[in-house]
């Protein structure tokens, strides 16, 4: 019967008669209880047209099917010849005319959830009610099958190199062309591996087949020996990742970075540390650990992971009453509705502010400059894809190489009251468009300041947010949270990492890791430039930053931010670092509000 075979009974293409006019859709129920699958008729004529029958179903009476997982291609990209679903014809885009045709069966018909044909996607209500049970759809499917387009001149190879990449000799036998092979496969235009939507599609699915044209390979098949690659990684010194003295690890393989996401995506890790991978359950960072990837529509920069972020416990309401209810879902913070005719800008700025108040933390400032800045929205809110590289702003504690667990342990003092993340102080005005927090100002940048690229060896106070001892390999500071650790993480309260974490991030700080200090220069200084005051003070801003901003610390952030005063109000432009005021030293001045808008 073969990979792909089914055992359904026979039916003849040729059963179906032609009918006027476009397929008209059946109306689905209002409470996501339903869905519609795709039966794909046989065909012994590779060349015949592709016909289908599409048929409503109940959610907890599923039939056999496999669900397509595949990249829509560039808008109006459409194929000339149509499909006809119950003798109607359909325009469907080319990659998708080329994967049902690849998966068209010679004598039994194939049971299949294909999106763009099982959900009516004129009717905007329909999607956002199946938007919400996708989770069910893809978790409940026989197979994903993962289709990666048309056969190329090298992609037969690069797809039986990944096939049989079992072992660490498969892995150090990829020769130079399959190497060249695979990284081709997965930089194609409009590739598969770089849209938003697969992601659930490929995380939620229990059995996945990767497919172009005639070739293909089954994740199982890989996915022991890659995740043996990126533990090794992760158990390697700092000074043995970054030098590559280790030809047992993940980074050997073409588009390492891709694998390693795949990886992490398919076992539950949200968010990339260094050194360590860390689980973050949260939908911001979820949102922002895939701001480099594509979408068609960009309500979907949201909507498309809201069922990734369903199966780790993160609840959400739908467009109509007691679809959470029919889901399983219940929330304290109720979360914005799915709602695709509200414009983008709307619906990013209420998901921001959901963020901020279920997770009770404003973190997602950090966030904002990374992402591109978009004229309709907040500059509090992300618009969750990822700036030009020339203009990105990486977070400091993405510096934080083996420290993640103690990023976010230090917090503005102020009359000798330590604040924690839990002290967080914002309101929001009734509109949503503007996020009052409570700060104390640093400094106002004027015509006393001079500001110059970031000298190659500058030091001063740049590293002295890290833990105490890290450049010279002994870390007071983890020792600390080894020896007290219960007792500290009580007193600060926030997580720090488990026990396991501290002590191989206190073990790592006694390498000599001269390549990995050099890495977190690099990122700390990446768009950022340094300004000096006339009585010495220096630090880091972002490169945006002119004459009239100012350096703000707000109580609940780790680190100081930029704002610009601008109408009244304040714009946000990043985060700086400022000299005497990164481990929450006493800061003059009072604490005031600042409206960010």
């Amino acid at each position: 019967m073969g990979l792909f075979g089914q055992s359904n009974n026979q039916v003849p293409s040729t059963m179906l008669v032609r009918a006027q006019g476009p397929y008209q859709y059946g109306t689905l129920d209002q409470e996501g209880h339903q869905m519609r699958v795709l039966t794909l008729l046989p065909s012994i004529n590779t060349k015949a047209e592709i016909t289908c029958t599409l048929a409503i179903v109940g959610v907890d009476h599923l039939p056999n099917y496999e669900a397509l997982s595949y990249s829509w291609g560039a808008k109006g990209d459409n194929c000339p010849d149509p499909i006809y679903i119950d003798g109607h014809a359909m325009t469907v885009s080319s990659n998708l005319e080329t994967a049902l045709r690849a998966l068209r069966l010679p004598s039994k018909p194939k049971t299949l959830w294909v999106d763009a044909v099982c959900i009516n996607q004129n009717d905007v209500a329909e999607r956002a009610i199946q938007v919400m049970i996708m989770g069910t759809i893809y978790s409940k499917a026989k197979r994903v099958l993962i289709w990666l387009g048309v056969p190329s001149e090298d992609s037969a190879l690069a797809m039986s190199s990944l096939a049989n990449l079992k072992s660490k000799k498969s892995l150090e036998q990829i020769s130079l062309p399959a190497h060249k092979a695979i990284e081709n496969l997965i930089s194609r235009p409009y590739s598969w591996f770089s849209r938003v939507w697969v992601v659930q599609e490929f995380t939620l699915g229990r059995n996945i087949v990767f497919m172009c044209g005639p070739d293909f390979f089954q994740w199982a098949g890989i996915e022991s020996f890659l995740g043996t690659l990126l533990r090794s990684r992760g158990g390697l010194s700092p000074y043995e990742r970054e030098s590559n003295t280790s030809s047992e690890k993940i980074d050997l393989l073409p588009q390492s970075d891709v694998w390693t996401r795949l990886l992490m995506e398919r076992r539950g890790m949200l968010a990339p540390g260094y050194g360590n991978y860390k689980t973050d359950k949260s939908m911001h960072a979820l949102l922002e650990s895939h701001i480099k990837l594509d979408v068609t529509d960009p309500h979907d920069r949201i909507y498309g992971f809201l069922g990734v972020a369903q199966t780790y416990g993160l609840s959400f309401s739908g467009v109509v009453k007691n679809i959470g209810k029919a889901l399983g879902l219940s929330s304290s913070v109720s979360p914005p509705t799915v709602d695709y005719t509200r414009p983008v800008h709307e619906v990013f700025t209420d998901w921001a502010k959901w963020m901020i108040e279920s997770e009770k933390s404003l973190a997602i400032l950090f966030t904002c400059q990374m992402t591109t800045i978009e004229d309709d929205l907040p500059s509090w809110a992300p618009s969750w894809k990822t700036r030009p590289d020339d203009q990105l702003i990486p977070k400091f504690s993405d510096a934080m190489v083996m420290f993640h667990a103690s990023t976010r342990v230090l917090m503005l003092v102020n009359n000798n009251k330590q604040v924690t993340t839990s002290s967080s102080k914002y309101t929001f005005s009734a509109d949503n468009s503007l996020l009052s927090v409570i700060g104390i100002l640093l400094a106002t940048f004027d015509d006393s300041y001079t500001f110059k690229e970031v000298e190659p060896d500058y030091e001063r106070g740049l590293f002295e947010f890290l833990p105490s001892g890290y450049l010279s390999g002994v870390s007071s500071s983890l020792l600390d949270h080894w020896n007290n650790y219960q007792a500290h993480k009580k007193a600060i309260k926030v997580q720090i990492g488990t026990t396991y974490q501290i002590a191989k991030d206190y073990k790592a700080t006694r390498e000599k890791t001269p390549a990995r200090i050099e890495k977190i220069r690099r990122v700390i200084c990446k768009n950022r430039k340094q300004f000096q005051s006339m009585s010495g003070k220096t630090g880091l801003v972002p490169k945006q930053t002119r004459c009239g901003d100012m350096i703000v610390l707000i109580v609940g952030v780790e680190t100081p931010f930029v704002l610009r005063p601008e109408d009244g109000k304040y714009v946000l432009i990043g985060e700086a670092f400022a000299e005497g005021c990164m481990k929450g030293e006493k800061a003059g001045g009072k604490r005031e509000t600042f409206v960010i808008k």
